[in-house]
């Protein structure tokens, strides 16, 4: 393609962005009425008042005022210290005052104020960001026109030069990973995980990267040596506010867990910023694993509930629903259903939501979630010694994609009668009863499967991986030659069990602290904003915002520069 072929079309992609651009202004400039009593708006920003209720939501004022007011704010500052940075760029509250609590507790660790980082508009944050006494923000943008038009030659002029994704993926642009990130971003946004070729759809999201990228260049190239909070790691703009972060000398403590359970994870440098932010270092493993080797297996599995749920086979929901009640309950019912006839060891191929955490991990077997289930299939049509289900993610209602793991089956499975796909109509849970192995890229089941001494073959970096109780090929080949001998695969021994066990109880109980405040509601924009916070500002009467147990974690991790928190109150440390 010549350059006026190309060229003609990205102009006139680009005035289409520049509508969708405007449409989205206009629905937030609808949004802002929705919500916010403009004249009492108007008031604030004329007289600089406080405590005017500015908000439709009467509870999310009544949260506002009262944190401002009840909040600790005259902790001493450490005048020879830099401000720590906070962002805010997902427009859900439980993100932001979860972001809030980590950053006022860090403030209070290290003695120095927090300045928070907004997308340009949004009111809801910065006065949240307010009343836990951040009142330094700075605003992040999508840019003039001017600038989208001249980042979007320079993105012209860098793919132009590229051919494939592999090429996509190593580009870099002043050391930052751009290719990796606006790969992320297509496949989350367009649904399309198939796609092989470079689009005009990649020099848009790398124009809006560059426009990005040189927002938080500012930012951390003078405010280096110091912390950015920051929660999300994947996707824009997170991807390139953490490794500007990282790259200007500055750490990232960064937020997994559960909305009221929550771990955190320091990054140090640049070159970890692929890593998972729930994936533990070794050390506090195996004082665990030391302290639970001799103890007897199944008492040890009979008591995991003290400190977290085994979970085996539970499928979780970012929208909660009610478990599916049909469930198979033998082997000859399974066989019965499936059409099988005979004895031949059963294996779940777990999919994953093929548009999201794609490049969730530090290294894998594969470009993205799609390709590996597509060479899997085609890799198992040649196995007869097992039968094979595939089963769907039970998220893939939520992102809609083009592709779902039931599109894959159909284009690849012809006339193999042993493989199939496990029915939407039926519930997973026991079913591991009947299946000798497990196959999954990456996902969670690599740590609940083998607490039931079922093996299970991962393909890439997990929070998991490397602690001895999954199956874990370097290569595509090892990969395969694995799944040809998948049918004398046998079960895993108790120490393993074992290892399985320690890794879910630092997972699951040392390394989470309780955040009395969160309100356990659906993280999706569906969410019931009234009820969340009605119940938000009770728990805040209730509990405060400072937590005697988190900050004693935290200054303990960060004092030792730990990447990792533990809860001091569950796992004592000398």
């Amino acid at each position: 393609m010549n350059f006026f072929l190309k060229i003609i079309p990205l102009c006139i992609k680009f005035f289409i962005e520049e509508l969708k651009i405007f449409r989205l202004r206009m629905i937030n400039f609808f949004v802002f009425f929705q919500e916010v009593d403009f004249i009492k708006f108007l008031i604030q920003k004329l007289t600089s008042s406080r405590n005017l209720n500015i908000f439709k939501i009467k509870d999310m004022n009544n949260f506002i005022n009262y944190n401002n007011k009840t909040i600790n704010k005259n902790f001493t500052k450490n005048p020879l210290r830099k401000k720590i940075f906070v962002e805010s760029f997902i427009n859900h509250p439980v993100y932001t005052i979860q972001n809030c609590i980590i950053a006022y507790t860090t403030s209070r660790i290290l003695k120095v104020e927090c300045c928070g980082i907004l997308r340009k508009g949004d009111i809801k944050s910065k006065e949240i960001f307010n009343s836990f006494g951040i009142e330094k923000i700075i605003y992040i943008d999508q840019g003039s026109v001017l600038s989208r038009i001249y980042n979007l030659f320079i993105a012209f002029k860098l793919l132009n030069k590229i051919k494939n994704i592999d090429s996509l993926l190593k580009l870099k642009f002043e050391k930052i990973e751009v290719g990796r990130a606006i790969y992320e971003q297509y496949l989350r946004f367009k649904k399309n995980p198939e796609i092989k070729d470079i689009v005009f759809d990649f020099y848009f999201f790398l124009s809006k990267a560059l426009i990005l990228n040189n927002q938080f260049k500012k930012i951390f190239i003078n405010n280096n040596n110091t912390y950015l909070i920051q929660a999300e790691t994947q996707y824009f703009p997170f991807s390139l506010s953490k490794q500007n972060a990282l790259k200007y000398n500055n750490k990232m403590i960064s937020r997994g867990g559960e909305i009221a359970n929550i771990g955190l994870k320091i990054f140090k440098r640049l070159k970890e910023s692929r890593e998972s932010r729930n994936r533990p270092p070794k050390e506090p493993f195996e004082l665990i694993y030391k302290k639970f080797k001799n103890k007897n297996l199944k008492k040890l599995l009979n008591n995991s509930s003290k400190f977290f749920n085994l979970n085996v086979g539970k499928e979780i929901h970012r929208i909660k629903k009610k478990e599916k009640s049909n469930q198979f309950q033998s082997k000859k019912d399974v066989n019965k259903y499936f059409g099988w006839n005979n004895d031949k060891p059963v294996v779940l191929i777990l999919a994953h939501e093929l548009s999201e955490g794609n490049l969730f991990n530090s290294w894998n077997l594969f470009h993205n979630n799609c390709s590996w289930l597509e060479e899997t299939i085609k890799q198992i049509k040649k196995i007869k010694s097992v039968n094979w289900i595939i089963k769907s993610h039970p998220s893939e209602h939520i992102y809609k994609n083009k592709v779902k793991a039931s599109d894959i089956y159909n284009k690849l499975v012809n006339d193999e009668l042993n493989i199939k796909l496990f029915p939407s109509s039926h519930n997973i849970q026991d079913f591991d009863k009947f299946i000798s192995a497990v196959v999954t890229s990456y996902g969670t089941a690599g740590s609940q499967y083998p607490l039931k001494s079922i093996p299970t073959i991962i393909c890439g970096e997990a929070n998991y991986s490397g602690f001895g109780f999954t199956v874990e090929p370097k290569s595509k080949k090892e990969y395969f030659s694995i799944l040809n001998k998948i049918n004398k695969i046998k079960k895993l021994d108790k120490e393993s069990v074992k290892r399985c066990f320690s890794f879910n109880y630092l997972y699951k109980y040392v390394h989470l602290e309780r955040i009395p405040i969160s309100y356990e509601t659906d993280n999706t924009m569906q969410f019931e904003k009234k009820l969340f916070w009605k119940k938000t500002y009770s728990l805040l009467k209730k509990n405060g915002v400072f937590y005697q147990s988190l900050y004693n974690s935290l200054k303990f991790q960060i004092e030792n520069d730990n990447s990792y928190l533990v809860n001091l109150n569950r796992l004592k440390i000398k």
